[in-house]
């Protein structure tokens, strides 16, 4: 993004609501248990007593859980609504499964989950084709290459129908990148007509060559084409780009269409690799083209990341060679045979389903991996073989107030029986998903098949705060008129409508609960640029005083505290916007429906009080925390367990996800409860601050700090 566009995000933590930290402190001597006897192997506490808080004879009536303090705390720094220490002690203390579940004294130190909402607006858009390069694919490249200066000059203009009226803010900048479904099949030995005799295919490198037959292309272009609106022209970029689109027929017959995106764009010093076996032997382990690799320099920070997959077969991505092994005498995965008894490999990806990656964890989770924080920034659509009848039938369209939006009923595409994996009659393919007449009139008619893995990774990730498309390959131009050639027009027009909806910011699924006083409970920061004040920002809906200075000299930059807008009764009554400068929670406007889609609600800035140039924006709220967790986190008693707080392995990543940072760790507070350890206000999240109490550093709320 340009340096004269301001990066800003609103970060969402999760706590208890209603938590009141204007009580009084409970002075403590600190939580001994005092001749606390454990009776025999059950860990029963008889008649235990607290220096500060004592266990009124707290007497065990055994009838339910074991360990379970029938009486109230009477004085101790753990009240009344966590008056129950539920710890199975067998033995030692030590036992991570003993936690005695107290709620913190000081209340608003309390766990939660974090997550990120964009404000920001964006300007830049990277485009990654996947274009499946099989024998099969001609004509369907030609519809792709068809529809790309359409797709470029919408972007360019955010005119999406063409009505002369912007539809959305246009792009001030576009890569496109295009790779091919070919990642070859590890050496592994098969005929030549299957196109797979290079190792590694084409690996996920973004390619620099036009394979069509199109003589006007060039030699070679750059890894990837970058478009500037302000000075470049989108007929010549686009022309550049169809030359790259047109991958040619020469590419391995098992697609591999999920891990090649994958590649492309894995950074190389990610922990994600990319392995082969043979015979259960590893025999190579490669890295990711993105970040430093080859395909450097394409995927930026602050773009929209659009994935296009172009393919007329199912992902076949295996890290087992034997896969693919369709000649051996005795291959460890035999080929499917065909009702005249020869081998039909057609068939032998659908039979081995279960030595392929698993779609949701390895291509879900790592494409989220490339947008960790803006997932919204995540787009995946998939021009595959579903028949176009099926995605109508599963498409709900809702027109507001303009805007449109689409509603897809992936589970309901995946049960059509168009879509179900099963052997033609002869058992020689698949029954296709969908068909599309050969437009000359005589040859066989265009076949795809069902992309059952595919649609998943698209309901996968729009389940998940991405964007997901499916468009059917199979569509055709005019078939009432008999005119059969394939037209990508109505996917085009999908995506653009997600890219459309993909733009606007400040949108949030997230339900912020009203304090008394009408606010929520978040605070919005804004790091201005060198030189500029907080003072010099204070009709701008800024505290004149800042937060914190950082840097110093000529260099340091001030943080000031955006003001919150409360709306009044009136505000709420009339659907209007609050008075003055400075941002407000819009959950009630007659304007959200135009500003989000259904079923959110937006971070509003007045008029005045946008986000400063060059400056970066954070916003963290407090709201609800996250639900069935069963490690410890923040709030969570010890002290029965003192080691109830140490966390290591998957339920430390676990507790460092959660918080949204790297370096998070839990530690027993003299209060008698876990607490997020700090250095600095950087640790900690939402309101919290670093705090030093009894000795230790700990995020606390700072009203709730003795």
């Amino acid at each position: 993004m340009r340096s004269s566009h301001a990066l800003m995000c609103l970060v969402l933590l999760g706590t208890v609501p209603g938590c009141d930290c204007g009580g009084p402190e409970v002075p403590r001597d600190g939580d001994v248990l005092d001749g606390a006897a454990l009776d025999g192997a059950v860990g029963v506490l008889d008649g235990a007593l607290l220096d500060v808080g004592v266990l009124d004879g707290a007497p065990l009536d055994g009838t339910t859980d074991v360990g379970v303090l029938d009486g109230a705390l009477d004085g101790s720094a753990h009240n009344d609504d966590a008056a129950v220490l539920d710890a199975s002690l067998d033995g030692a203390l030590g036992d991570q499964a003993a936690l005695d579940l107290g709620t913190d004294p000081l209340a608003c130190t309390q766990p939660g989950t974090s997550s990120v909402v964009r404000v920001a607006e964006v300007d830049a858009i990277d485009l990654l084709f996947m274009v499946d390069n099989s024998a099969s694919m001609r004509e369907e490249q030609e519809a792709l290459v068809a529809e790309l200066p359409r797709m470029v000059e919408v972007l360019a203009s955010g005119d999406r129908d063409d009505d002369g009226t912007q539809d959305f803010r246009p792009v001030a900048s576009i890569h496109v990148g295009v790779i091919t479904s070919d990642m070859g099949i590890g050496g592994t030995p098969i005929p030549p007509s299957a196109f797979c005799g290079t190792v590694l295919g084409d690996d996920g490198v973004m390619l620099t060559e036009h394979r069509g037959t199109n003589a006007s292309c060039a030699p070679s272009y750059p890894s990837f084409l970058e478009f500037m609106v302000s000075s470049d022209d989108p007929a010549t970029f686009a022309e550049s780009a169809g030359c790259l689109a047109g991958t040619g027929g020469l590419g391995c017959a098992f697609e591999q269409q999920l891990e090649a995106i994958l590649k492309a764009l894995t950074p190389a010093d990610s922990s994600v690799v990319f392995e082969q076996t043979r015979g259960g032997t590893l025999v190579r382990s490669t890295r990711g083209h993105g970040g430093t690799g080859a395909n450097a320099g394409f995927l930026r920070d602050t773009s929209l990341l659009a994935l296009i997959l172009v393919s007329d077969e199912d992902d076949c991505s295996s890290p087992d060679l034997d896969l693919y092994d369709v000649i051996s005498a005795n291959p460890r995965y035999p080929v499917p045979r065909a009702n005249d008894g020869n081998p039909s490999p057609n068939l032998q990806c659908t039979a081995y389903r279960e030595v392929q990656y698993e779609v949701i964890k390895r291509y879900v989770g790592g494409l989220l991996e490339l947008r960790p924080d803006f997932r919204d920034l995540l787009l995946f659509a998939a021009i595959v073989g579903v028949a176009p009848e099926v995605v109508a039938a599963n498409t709900t369209t809702t027109t507001v107030d303009g805007h449109t939006f689409v509603d897809t009923d992936y589970a309901a595409i995946l049960a059509d029986p168009s879509m179900l994996e099963a052997p033609n009659p002869s058992a020689t393919n698949l029954v296709p998903g969908c068909t599309r007449p050969n437009p000359n009139g005589v040859g066989p008619r265009n076949e795809a098949y069902p992309p059952r893995r595919i649609v998943d990774v698209a309901r996968g990730l729009d389940q998940a705060g991405a964007h997901g498309v499916v468009a059917s390959i199979c569509q055709s131009r005019d078939p009432d008129q008999g005119d059969f050639r394939a037209d990508f027009t109505p996917a085009v027009d999908s995506i653009l409508l997600a890219i459309e909806n993909a733009l606007p910011v400040g949108c949030t699924e997230d339900l912020l609960a009203r304090r008394a006083g009408g606010e929520v409970n978040c605070e919005v920061l804004e790091r201005l640029p060198a030189g500029v004040s907080c003072a010099s920002q204070a009709g701008r809906g800024r505290d004149a005083v800042p937060v914190r200075v950082e840097g110093s000299g000529p260099s340091a930059r001030e943080v000031c505290r955006v003001r919150q807008l409360v709306p009044t009764s009136a505000d709420l009554g009339q659907q209007r916007s609050p008075s003055g400068a400075g941002w407000f929670y819009d959950d009630y406007t007659s304007t959200l429906p135009a500003r989000c889609p259904p079923d959110h609600q937006a971070i509003v800035f007045t008029p005045g009080a946008e986000v400063t140039v060059d400056a970066q924006m954070t916003m963290e709220c407090l709201s609800e925390p996250p639900a069935g967790v069963s490690r410890a986190d923040v709030g969570t008693g010890c002290v029965v367990n003192p080691r109830a707080c140490e966390l290591g392995g998957v339920d430390l990543q676990s507790l460092r996800a959660q918080y949204r940072r790297p370096a998070a760790t839990l530690v027993c507070a003299a209060s008698g409860n876990c607490h997020l350890a700090c250095t600095s206000d950087a640790d900690c999240p939402g309101l919290m601050r670093c705090e030093t109490i009894a000795g230790q550093s700990l995020c606390v709320d700072p009203s709730c700090a003795p």
